[in-house]
C-alpha cells in the first residue's frame, strides 16, 4: 500500500489491532519509503517481534523520512 501512494506522508494505524505479525508485514515497505513522516500504531497489540522488525527496516533504510514512529501501549 505505501508503494501505491508515494506521496502519502502520515499513517494511522491507531487501534486497528495490526499485532506483531501486521507490524512485521509493514515493515518491507519502510525499507524503500522515503516519503512517510508519521507512522502512528498506538495501541496495536505490537509484541517485541513486530517492534523490532519495523525499526530494523528503518534502520536499513539508506534515506529514511520518518520523524514520528508512536508504538505507545502496545
Amino acid at each position: 500500500a505505501l508503494q501505491e501512494h508515494p506521496t502519502l506522508t502520515i499513517l494511522d494505524l491507531n487501534s486497528c489491532e495490526i499485532s506483531s505479525q501486521g507490524a512485521e508485514d509493514l515493515a518491507p515497505a519502510l525499507l524503500t519509503n522515503h516519503v512517510l513522516t508519521d507512522l502512528l500504531l498506538f495501541s496495536n497489540h505490537i509484541g517485541i517481534e513486530g517492534a523490532l522488525s519495523l525499526v530494523t527496516s528503518l534502520a536499513e533504510n539508506p534515506d529514511p523520512a520518518l520523524l514520528v514512529l508512536d508504538l505507545s501501549n502496545n
